[in-house]
């Protein structure tokens, strides 16, 4: 279009160092220069950030007007058009969406190279654990902690111990993340993590404190509002089950003869779903009383996650079949102690459709790992990472 040939050695540098100056204001040679610029004549002349800027502009708009009286090449004939952008620009202070400049996520980063340090991101623990497939497909744990590569004195190690991520305050790390965008012209990787107590209203502040501070882009975290990510609780968050406190149950109890009596009870929470089952068979202390019992426990502890799941392990249990037969009059003849529980959780579960017509999902967003296989993928602020082997796209 501007009749520069990209194959002229003598063209082809001018014309993309013209382009470079149209993007940014300055010469890439200016951009090296920013650093020890703002460092020399910011601090002599005691600028705020925002004067540091404008008066790096006028640095490099002088480089620019200089470069287009005499460096230009003459079959490029859009003087007159880049004299009027470097006006338009110098106006409105810079491009907003021009990117030359972009930071990598350097937490996921940093932990693969075993490097001590995160970029912006403080740190999360000052003991971190992770899982990394090696080239023959092994897969190598190691621990890194961060001050072991310092000569640091315990005072000292006690108060870096409390500028981790949770200790420091949500407003406070948006002021980090002004601090560092300024000379970023993509968003800073770094989440800002938020105490488990944070209310919609809180997040809503953030964020408009954040836009105040012309922030480019957010990405916020309230600690444990997913499982099976990193948490500054010590200990396990217990779940709470409305349907774990309540002191008097309904439900039924089914007979079935066969072997061995067998007697399965299906209890119900307080909207109507099937939410325990108790099974009972032969005397206590036996294989098949412990396995029996064993079943309906971890199937009791799956319906109080999520109650739909009860025509999910109904189907799961249905075909299974033994050396015997067991019979119940009012549900018939099945083959196996799973084929009687499967014909309890239907017969229990009826007339739940009608009450939830939602489809089943699964309970847990989590996908398939591309590293180990496990179904242990889940989003995790700007990355898809592995809960399970420390896999992550970033």
């Amino acid at each position: 279009h501007f009749g520069v040939s990209y194959a002229d050695e003598h063209e082809a540098p001018l014309f993309a160092k013209a382009t470079q100056l149209v993007l940014m204001l300055g010469s890439m040679q200016g951009s090296l220069d920013y650093a020890e610029f703002i460092k020399k004549e910011g601090k002599q002349k005691k600028l705020t950030p925002q004067e540091w800027n404008m008066t790096y502009v006028d640095k490099i708009d002088s480089e620019a007007i200089a470069f287009i009286e005499s460096d230009m090449p003459d079959k490029a004939r859009w003087r007159k058009r880049t004299s009027e952008i470097f006006t338009t620009l110098r106006k409105l202070g810079g491009l907003y969406n021009s990117v030359t400049t972009s930071q990598a996520p350097t937490g996921s980063i940093s932990q693969l190279m075993r490097v001590a340090c995160t970029g912006v991101e403080p740190y999360f623990s000052m003991i971190q654990r992770r899982k990394v497939k090696d080239v023959d497909d092994s897969w190598k744990e190691f621990i890194l902690v961060p001050l072991e590569f310092y000569q640091y004195e315990d005072e000292k190690i006690e108060w870096v111990a409390e500028q981790t991520a949770h200790k420091i305050e949500p407003y406070q790390q948006i002021r980090i993340l002004e601090a560092c965008q300024a000379f970023n012209h993509t968003a800073v990787s770094k989440t800002i993590n938020l105490p488990a107590d944070t209310t919609v209203s809180d997040i809503k502040k953030i964020l408009q404190y954040a836009r105040k501070s012309n922030l480019k882009g957010i990405t916020m975290f309230r600690d444990s509002s997913m499982e099976g990510v990193l948490s500054d609780h010590g200990g396990k968050v217990e779940a709470t089950c409305e349907f774990c406190d309540m002191d008097v149950r309904s439900g039924s109890t089914y007979k079935f003869r066969g072997p061995a009596p067998l007697y399965i009870t299906a209890n119900k929470g307080g909207q109507g779903h099937v939410r325990e089952v108790f099974l009972n068979t032969t005397k206590s202390g036996s294989t098949l009383h412990g396995m029996s019992e064993a079943l309906g426990r971890v199937i009791s502890v799956a319906l109080q996650h999520d109650y739909r799941l009860v025509g999910k392990i109904a189907r799961t249990l249905e075909d299974i079949s033994s050396d015997g037969a067991w019979i119940s009059a009012s549900l018939g003849r099945v083959y196996s102690i799973p084929a009687a529980l499967a014909k309890v959780l239907d017969k229990s579960g009826e007339g739940e459709v009608e009450q939830d017509p939602e489809p089943y999902t699964e309970p847990s967003s989590y996908a398939s790992c591309p590293a180990c296989g496990k179904i242990s993928l889940r989003r995790s602020g700007g990355c898809n990472q592995c809960v399970s082997c420390g896999y992550s796209s970033c």
